[in-house]
């Protein structure tokens, strides 16, 4: 709720320009997904159910790095970002490999092929199932689980489903027939593009919020600072202090203004190759 109200809030006062309405959709786990994700480590990307999810975490991650900015400590930030990753991969693997005896029993193997056919997975996916159901002393189908995995590789392995995968970011597998591979992977490639560029105008959003946040910062301390220096109370040597600290603070802002206006420019053209690459890929129709 806290994150989703200040997402809310930056957005509504202007102060990040986000490329995509799909934003709003975020929810809790797609927020812990983008944790994670931003450190590396890809295994929780299954429990993300948000296909929109992978071209929205540079923003995510921006937003937290913003929280520490309005006042919350370094030490909390990292606190908790650890202790969601913890819990992300807790989560990831009693998801992947915990079955009870009697879901193991009643299982449709088939079905369950299936799904995860059509989700581009692995047969690793079967492994870990396979492990968690011998534990009962079940064992599972892998018959049924790979008659129905390869009929929802055929659903998975279309060209619309390869742009879609590659536009929210997400890795390719291999898992494709060869004949399908060919017209899955241009459009994959095609998509993935779409992403890229989406990032680089996402990444120029957050980097011009953090520098916008530091200039009001560094303005606040300047005018703290020309009240102290004009006060009757101050000091020969405390004054002198107060204007060597002035002269660095009015040559940081001139870097910050500067650097703004740089990342504002490169926002400009990345929106530019991005609206003309959206434009070309509408053509194809996927």
């Amino acid at each position: 709720m806290i994150i989703s109200s200040i997402t809310e809030g930056f957005v509504k006062n202007g102060h990040m320009k986000i490329h995509d309405p799909l934003f709003f959709r975020i929810t809790l786990t797609d927020i812990l997904f983008c944790i994670k994700a931003n450190s590396g480590n890809r295994l929780v990307s299954d429990i993300s159910k948000s296909t929109h999810v992978d071209s929205m975490c540079p923003i995510i991650i921006g937003i937290i790095g913003k929280l520490g900015e309005a006042g919350i400590s370094e030490t909390f930030i990292n606190g908790a970002r650890d202790m969601l990753g913890v819990a992300l991969v807790i989560v990831a693997l009693s998801g992947c490999a915990s079955m009870s005896s009697e879901e193991c029993i009643n299982s449709d193997w088939a079905a369950i092929g299936y799904e995860d056919g059509s989700n581009g997975y692995g047969t690793d996916k079967f492994g870990s199932r396979r492990k968690a159901c011998a534990k009962h002393g079940v064992t599972a189908d892998f018959r049924a689980y790979q008659e129905g995995r390869d009929e929802g590789l055929v659903e998975f392995c279309q060209p619309s489903r390869g742009f879609n995968h590659g536009a929210n970011g997400r890795s390719y597998n291999g898992v494709c027939d060869a004949a399908l591979e060919g017209d899955f992977l241009d459009a994959y490639r095609v998509g993935s593009q779409l992403y890229s560029l989406r990032s680089n105008v996402n990444n120029a959003s957050s980097r011009i919020y953090a520098k916008e946040a530091e200039l009001k910062r560094t303005k606040e301390k300047i005018r703290e600072k020309e009240a102290a220096l004009i006060s009757n109370e101050v000091t020969t040597e405390d004054r002198i202090l107060l204007l060597a600290d002035l002269k660095d603070l009015s040559e940081r802002t001139g870097e910050l203004e500067a650097e703004i206006e740089g990342l504002v420019a490169d926002r400009a053209r990345y929106e530019y190759e991005l609206q003309d690459y959206e434009a070309t890929v509408a053509s194809f129709g996927y």
